[in-house]
């Protein structure tokens, strides 16, 4: 399985939308799986002081890379540059 967490920048993401999209993506894309954050771990991560505060909200997990690159660019298309994506390690 290939893992990536997907970081929103909380100064100025709808992260209702965020969070509905990604809902969408889990039923309609094939053998991929999201986990989202809770409320209070998204609202209690630290800030890092930078100009733009990403934060986790979510985990992807797909068996093939292909797929999560499929979900990254759907987020990207519709998100911009308020989404960003970290790969973890591969389970």
């Amino acid at each position: 399985m290939t893992r990536w967490r997907v970081l929103t920048d909380r100064r100025v993401a709808d992260l209702d939308a965020l969070r509905g999209r990604l809902r969408e993506l889990a039923q309609g894309v094939e053998g991929l799986d999201v986990d989202l954050v809770s409320d209070e771990q998204f609202e209690q991560a630290p800030d890092a002081g930078a100009f733009r505060d990403f934060t986790p909200v979510a985990t992807l997990r797909a068996p093939h890379l292909a797929i999560l690159e499929y979900a990254s660019e759907a987020l990207l298309d519709e998100f911009d540059w308020i989404v960003d994506f970290e790969p973890l390690d591969q389970e």
